[in-house]
């Protein structure tokens, strides 16, 4: 997958442009190396992110990444944004179903519970609207980063549902700041929902936190709603959300 972007603002003099890539195992060490990075500047005291280790990802996810294609570099940082360096990123991967309190789809209901649902019309869930997507200038520094912990041998697992929708969590958005505010992390999400949309992906989810800049605002004008709130920590505070990219078994009815 390859997307280049051009963009003009009248404001700047030399606008960036960039080429997107889906990442593939050559270049996996590469992004990893990016995001951890990244991460570490929006979060340091968290350690190594494992993510894009293991190449086998690859088979089940989908990670993004976009490359400098010109000299665009104000308040450069050596080696990270010269051209053809990564200067931004984005995955999903299959959702795991570890937060069973959420509405359906994401939570995980009793079989009971999801056929009276469907037998009743009752939606739970907020508003399933499909993303009409918008052309916008974001603050790309809202990143979905997803804070997920290593579960240990006896952690729990997740229940997965019997009849599951294909959905996957949208993780590790991150943006150079001097990239920022002219379109990338609205045209990195673009490709990558197009790219779940050709995988027959039904349901994006992805969980957010207030003190990221903009990053509410900015799922919400990409189509995501908010579907729960976790008011009881104060620290965090994380929003959860999703979009719905095809039917659901609530819209069919089947």
């Amino acid at each position: 997958m390859h997307n280049t972007h051009a963009c003009t603002d009248p404001t700047v003099t030399t606008a960036p442009t960039w080429t997107i890539e889906a990442v593939t195992r050559t270049t996996l060490k590469e992004a990893s190396v990016f995001v951890n990075a990244s991460r570490k500047e929006l979060f340091p005291s968290l350690g190594y992110d494992t993510l894009l280790d293991d190449p086998e990802i690859l088979e089940t996810s989908c990670v993004l990444i976009a490359r400098a294609n010109d000299d665009y570099r104000p308040n450069a940082t050596p080696g990270r944004d010269s051209q053809g360096a990564i200067i931004a990123a984005i995955a999903y991967i299959p959702f795991d179903y570890r937060f069973p309190y959420l509405p359906w789809p994401i939570g995980t209901y009793s079989q009971n519970n999801r056929n009276s649902e469907i037998t009743t019309g009752k939606n739970t869930s907020a508003s399933l609207s499909s993303s009409s997507t918008t052309n916008t200038t974001a603050n790309s520094s809202s990143s979905s980063l997803a804070l997920l912990a290593t579960p240990s041998s006896t952690t729990p697992q997740p229940e997965i549902p019997s009849d599951p929708i294909k959905i996957v969590e949208v993780l590790r958005l991150f943006v150079l700041p001097q990239y920022r505010r002219h379109g990338l992390a609205a045209s990195l999400f673009q490709s990558l929902q197009d790219h779940a949309r050709a995988s027959g992906v039904q349901c994006m989810y992805l969980h957010t936190h207030p003190f990221l800049p903009g990053a509410i605002r900015f799922w919400g004008k990409h189509g995501f709603d908010t579907i729960c709130v976790d008011e009881e920590d104060e620290v965090w505070r994380t929003h959860h959300m999703q979009m719905m990219l095809g039917p659901s078994r609530l819209d069919t009815g089947r």
